[in-house]
């Protein structure tokens, strides 16, 4: 008995220091979190004929459509906890944690959670966190005009080669690789896993934001078939100009040993090594009548070598242009995404990239009921050639799951709040 009501002390105490801790006046906690779901319909049409003629990287046309279905999608929906702790000097210790939360399932997900350093040269910081090119442009004009926080998102084409390749985390330890399937990974709006990352100070609206994720899978297996050990690592950077009424961004991020044409096409094809990038440059202008207009324009390139039998390179082209009008409680929303067929190298030649190309149309609409809470609606649509498979990344029961030449379609109303 005397051993329990000892353990119950010291538990007792450590609660009670704690609090103390994030009471003081050199310190602060903040419980923050984000709620978005909705209810729509979605559905695909269109889907390439069995037997007809595909790409190189394409899977066999299935002819496959999925039915119009009702659904309530939780979207971007979050709970966290941010704070910092005063250390003296110009220096403060940061950190948070945030979890995602399925309000319409009941499941979860991790989201950015670091542990850090700020002071004036910026901040450092280690943990599970947004890539550079993802993160650069939240919070500014030049991100999704639609808020990429449903099936709306312009993430079903921006950072996506398509075969039904939507956002996922990176790492590289096996929990937390780009696919279930095992380590590999083709799109590049992502979390970077086992995470370094270096966010500058702002020097006259001029912010530079660099992570690397850490080789914890070095020794591993090649998993497109070259029986050799492979070294992975992600290497992500971007930089932004910030100044009202103009903003831009150019980013840049390398895969190391990810893969991108095996979780393309899923055939091992005997390489021993891969180096796969993405660039990307975004800009807008905020007009003084509520006007907002963006553009970004990216390449995503993919390479693999050793003893290849197959696909050695693939490289596309992509662009969206978008906007907002703000008028009282009201904004429409409106986005236009085209991605090319790009081109594609093979072993003996004859690499095919023929209808690889895609369009997507996406319109919305807000209502501000108060300053944290609104109505939504929005419209999206994803419009496949005949051998492409760009499919929406999340927030639709149909994400990732469009035929070849499938067209994806979805709409749906919700409500917002935070706090």
């Amino acid at each position: 008995m005397t051993k329990k009501l000892l353990v119950v002390a010291m538990v007792a105490s450590g609660i009670v220091g704690f609090s103390g801790l994030a009471k003081a006046d050199s310190s602060s906690v903040t419980i923050y979190g984000y709620l978005n779901p909705d209810f729509g319909f979605a559905k695909t049409t269109g889907a390439t004929a069995i037997g007809s003629t595909v790409s190189s990287l394409s899977p066999a046309a299935s002819g496959v459509n999925l039915p119009s279905r009702s659904e309530v999608n939780a979207n971007v929906t979050l709970l966290g906890f941010s704070g910092s702790e005063d250390l003296g000097g110009g220096l403060k210790a940061t950190f948070q944690l945030e979890d995602g939360i399925l309000v319409d399932t009941g499941g979860r997900y991790q989201r950015n959670s670091k542990v850090g350093i700020a002071g004036g040269f910026g901040e450092v910081w280690l943990g599970f966190w947004n890539t550079p090119m993802k993160e650069i442009t939240y919070g500014t004009i030049l991100m999704d005009p639609l808020g990429a926080e449903n099936v709306s998102s312009g993430e079903s084409i921006m950072g996506s080669p398509g075969f039904n390749k939507g956002n996922s985390a990176w790492g590289s330890n096996g929990g937390t690789w780009g696919s279930s399937n095992g380590p590999v990974n083709a799109n590049f709006d992502l979390y970077g896993a086992n995470g370094v990352n270096y966010r500058t100070a702002n020097l006259g609206g001029f912010v530079g934001q660099f992570q690397y994720s850490a080789n914890e899978g070095k020794g591993r297996a090649s998993p497109a078939g070259g029986g050799n050990t492979i070294d992975p690592s992600m290497l992500s950077g971007a930089i932004l100009y910030n100044v009202d009424p103009v903003a831009v961004s150019f980013a840049y991020e390398e895969h190391k040993d990810q893969f991108g044409i095996f979780a393309i096409n899923g055939a091992p094809n005997g390489a021993t090594s891969a180096k796969d990038k993405a660039y990307r440059i975004n800009g807008g202008f905020k007009f003084g009548t509520g006007t907002i207009i963006s553009a970004a324009y990216e390449r995503l390139d993919y390479k693999s070598s050793g003893s290849i039998s197959n696909v050695t390179n693939y490289k596309r082209n992509a662009w969206q242009i978008g906007g907002s009008q703000t008028f009282g409680p009201h904004t429409l929303h409106a986005r236009f995404n085209k991605a090319d067929p790009g081109s594609c190298d093979r072993v003996g030649g004859g690499c095919s990239t023929t209808n690889l190309g895609a369009k997507m149309y996406a319109l919305g609409y807000d209502y501000s009921l108060s300053k944290r809470t609104s109505l939504f609606a929005y419209y999206a649509k994803i419009d496949n050639e005949s051998s492409a498979q760009y499919s929406f990344s999340f927030g639709s029961t149909i994400a990732g799951g469009a035929a070849v030449g499938a067209n994806s379609e979805a709409a749906g109303v919700g409500i917002r709040t935070g706090f």
